[in-house]
């Protein structure tokens, strides 16, 4: 399922519209590196990359997903928190399943906007055993609409790749860094301090969404 905001061109699936990143270029004078229709096709190539490096950035993806199954570690409590496996924010909890049985819908209580699972007083279990991907859980989770910040944040890292290419390589070629993405530009380039800026708020703008996490799921 493709959630509605999320933008396809060509094979890629996208955040942000390359109309958006146009938006944040309007500004800056870019005739002699591209024309109209040259821009467009350098911002729907690198769309890929950008919307893959707000991802690792945020610990997870902002789609919709369907009655997914999902494995965490037994915390040893009766309450167990989705959101240390990425699922934020859960929409509805179908089923759980310790070890290899499935709980009795009586036995457990999901908590969405806490994001969290608690065992009731007809359980069978008194707590979640402690052990690595050992309880299950069937949940439909994330977004139906990609938030804006999110467009906002792949929109402003696509436009710093733009920027940074078209500044020039005025002195020394340094990077700005979104977590493990690099946006290389020249250190005097006409744009070095618009590059820094652009990957400095899309990093903010993703900052509430970002899933610290031990392990992968």
């Amino acid at each position: 399922m493709v959630a509605e905001g999320v933008f396809t061109t060509g094979r890629t699936t996208s955040y942000c519209s390359v109309t958006e990143v146009e938006q944040l270029l309007a500004g800056y004078d870019l005739s002699d590196e591209l024309g109209p229709e040259a821009l467009r096709d350098r911002i729907s190539g690198l769309l890929a990359a950008s919307r893959e490096a707000v991802e690792r950035y945020a610990g997870r993806d902002f789609m919709w997903h369907e009655r997914e199954e999902v494995w965490l570690d037994g915390s040893g409590t009766e309450r167990l928190m989705l959101g240390e496996a990425g699922v934020r924010p859960p929409a509805l909890v179908h089923t759980v399943t310790v070890g290899e049985e499935e709980l009795a819908e009586e036995e457990w209580a999901a908590y969405p906007q806490l994001g969290m699972l608690r065992l009731t007083s007809k359980a069978r279990l008194r707590v979640f055993a402690a052990g690595v991907l050992n309880v299950g859980v069937v949940v439909s989770w994330g977004f139906e609409a990609v938030p804006e910040a999110v467009r906002i944040a792949q929109a402003k890292l696509t436009a710093a790749e733009i920027l940074g290419a078209a500044g020039g390589e005025a002195g020394e070629v340094t990077a700005t860094r979104i977590g493990d993405y690099a946006v290389t530009y020249g250190r005097d380039g006409r744009y070095a301090t618009a590059v820094c800026r652009l990957c400095s708020e899309a990093k903010e703008a993703l900052a509430s969404y970002r899933v610290m996490r031990l392990r992968a799921v």
